[in-house]
């Protein structure tokens, strides 16, 4: 399955998109995030600043997660079993 981003998500162009994404509608994807392989965001998921989402995830709608400081990367990551 290629990438999707929903028509009314706002993804900023330096945001890095891993392959097999989906977006969902309503999401917010700001500057220097980056989103792993085979990630889904659900509907009104917001992600800002310094937000590194390990491949494999699914983030459930309405979780916003911002990491504004250059020097804490926050890395939600997904182990499997």
């Amino acid at each position: 399955m290629p990438t999707s981003i929903a028509n009314n998500a706002v993804v900023d162009p330096s945001a890095q998109i891993g392959d097999e994404v989906e977006i969902g509608p309503f999401c917010v994807i700001g500057p220097n995030v980056k989103i792993g392989d085979e990630t889904r965001l659900d509907n009104g998921v917001t992600l800002c600043g310094h937000v590194h989402l390990v491949g494999r995830l699914q983030v459930y709608g309405g979780i916003d997660c911002r990491c504004p400081q250059p020097d804490v990367h926050l890395s939600l990551i997904h182990i499997s079993e």
